[in-house]
């Protein structure tokens, strides 16, 4: 994770914070997974109280877990977005 002042600084930074990775998992023989690498489906973040509350009342309201509602959510966001890579 990075910042900068600038979103090119910000970029820069990020860039940088890479290359420091990719030297210490080198360094300790960690692997670094390659592009491409199926992924294990599973990522933990963290958010707000308020917001943990709002997902959970609409799961509840919903009839559903938080991690199908949450799962849904950001499928239903990314077919709506229009990728330019």
């Amino acid at each position: 994770m990075s910042d900068g002042e600038t979103p090119e600084e910000a970029i820069a930074n990020g860039l940088d914070a890479e290359k420091s990775w990719l030297a210490t998992a080198k360094d300790f023989k960690d692997p670094v997974p390659q592009a491409g690498e199926s992924c294990s489906g599973k990522f933990v973040t963290r958010v707000p109280k308020s917001l943990h509350a709002q997902l959970m009342a609409r799961a509840k309201q919903e009839g559903t877990s938080m991690n199908t509602l949450v799962t849904t959510y950001l499928a239903e966001r990314l077919g709506r977005r229009k990728f330019t890579d």
